[in-house]
Parts: structure tokens; C-alpha cells; sequence
């Protein structure tokens, strides 16, 4: 099995994010890879990440 890591820039256009992924994912795939692995938030990039850790953390807690 040969696996394909991609780290990519992101944008906040979710459409631009697909397109990159799905040429890169081509690429992948033409090199051999049988698994590609995509960064956690290639289709929406969330600037305010540190936010939503604050809400889980409350969430699962009640702290």
C-alpha cells in the first residue's frame, strides 16, 4: 500500500479548497497512492479553531 499525505494551503472558498484537493488527490493517484490523507480543514478553514476546542471543552465538562 502506498499512502499520499497532502498539506495544502486553504482558503475560506470552499469550492477553490475542492478543486485543489481533487487535482492533488489525481496526482496522488497517479504516482501509486492508494490512501490520500487530506489536512483536517481543507474545505473551510476555521480561523477561530481555538473557539470551538472552548465550546467542546464546555460541552463535555459543563467547566
Amino acid at each position: 500500500m502506498k499512502l499520499a499525505l497532502i498539506q495544502c494551503a486553504v482558503s475560506p472558498i470552499k469550492e477553490k479548497n475542492l478543486e485543489r484537493a481533487c487535482a492533488l488527490i489525481k496526482e496522488a493517484a497517479q504516482n501509486g497512492a492508494n490512501l490520500v490523507c487530506l489536512p483536517a480543514l481543507f474545505v473551510s478553514k476555521s480561523r477561530d479553531w481555538h473557539f470551538w476546542i472552548v465550546l467542546l471543552r464546555k460541552g463535555l465538562t459543563g467547566n
